[in-house]
């Protein structure tokens, strides 16, 4: 529960969404900011730069990521044998422009 406080806390009034469907990290992360957060599935539906949350037991999906983002580590902790990290990604747009909405087409 201290990830999800120090996520709350880091966050502030900055939307955080969850990136995957691992119920464990959702529900906790959920419960402790109060409110059912946004998910995407995959990382193909990350389409605007923000704050995510994700949990894993190797690496895959933070390789994954900085091969086709620009991702900041903020927080890490390793919970259960699997690694719970709060990022600040920023989408790789291709040949659209990063607009404040996201991906412009």
């Amino acid at each position: 529960m201290s990830f999800a406080k120090e996520a709350l806390i880091t966050a502030g009034h900055r939307e955080v969404t969850i990136l995957g469907y691992d119920e464990n990290t959702r529900g906790l992360v959920s419960m402790v900011f109060g409110h059912t957060l946004n998910v995407v599935s995959s990382l193909s539906d990350i389409k605007k730069e923000g704050l995510f949350i994700w949990a894993g037991i190797d690496d895959v999906m933070l390789s994954t990521l900085k091969g086709s983002t620009k991702v900041n580590i903020i927080l890490e902790q390793k919970i259960d044998g699997r690694k719970v990290r709060l990022a600040y990604i920023v989408p790789n747009c291709g040949m659209h422009k990063l607009t404040p909405e996201g991906c412009s087409q």
